[in-house]
């Protein structure tokens, strides 16, 4: 009786090691380290969870590791793709780093970007300008435009920094002579109907073309076609441009306010 038993004992064991052996067969580990830990893990074309998880359990099949920026995050920045291999069974660690996106808005635009405490001050672009590295920023960046006061930004260490900066004219009296070129003080009603619909309709523009961006964003998110980041990036900028205009024909108006 007892020799029975051992037996059957033995057949349980055995049967229970051939089980793991499958299982170990059919998946492998991947461990997932990246500076965005709230970016989105897929595998293979199936969304397994946030990147802070670390450890993932995947068939031992799968070849393809995607990082996608978290729902809700910056729009504008792609995916980064990745092979993962290794045999079943192992843990397989993969590194995946986003670079660092700085988008500089300015209004007006077309101001220098200008890399602060540099040794000859580098020109890192004009707004509205993206700006991508591999590593955050550590000098303050400038925003210069002739006419117009420098702002300084002391930039973030965020995945995706974005700034819109409204410049101040230097002398608001060239300002007030600019406006009342005649010398006349009477009221141009006009120019106040003028600035109030420019800004109205640069504000509709701008959300049509935000849009159209968004749009397209949700496109490559399905197909992840790189033929769309420019659209997108140019359906970004045109936003902001018009966004800009916008701005100063509020200025405008409020300027006049002031000075009546």
């Amino acid at each position: 009786m007892q020799s029975k038993t051992v037996f059957f004992f033995a057949i349980l064991l055995t049967v229970s090691g051939v089980s793991r052996a499958q299982s170990s067969d059919e998946y492998k580990v991947v461990s997932v380290l990246t500076n965005w830990p709230a970016a989105v893990v897929e595998v293979d074309g199936t969304t397994l969870g946030p990147a802070m998880q670390e450890s993932f359990l995947v068939a031992a099949e799968s070849n393809t590791l995607r990082l996608l920026p978290p729902s809700g995050g910056a729009w504008t920045i792609p995916p980064i793709e990745t092979a993962i291999g290794g045999a079943t069974g192992d843990t397989i660690v993969v590194r995946v780093d986003f670079p660092y996106y700085y988008k500089f808005e300015s209004a007006p635009y077309d101001a220098k970007i200008v890399l602060a405490n540099s040794a000859n001050g580098t020109l890192l672009g004009m707004t509205p300008f993206v700006l991508e590295t591999d590593r955050p920023l550590v000098n303050d960046v400038e925003l210069q435009l002739q006419g117009f006061g420098t702002e300084r930004i002391r930039p973030g260490d965020d995945i995706w920094n974005r700034y819109l900066v409204e410049l101040t004219p230097l002398d608001a009296n060239r300002v007030r002579g600019e406006m009342n070129w005649t010398g006349s003080k009477r009221r141009r009603w006009w120019i106040d109907a003028a600035a109030l619909t420019t800004a109205v309709t640069a504000g509709a523009i701008a959300v049509h073309y935000k849009f159209k961006a968004d749009n397209r964003f949700d496109e490559f998110q399905r197909t992840g076609n790189p033929d769309l980041r420019p659209r997108i990036e140019r359906f970004d900028d045109y936003s902001a441009v018009s966004l800009g205009v916008m701005q100063a024909g509020i200025g405008l108006f409020a300027i006049r306010l002031v000075l009546r």
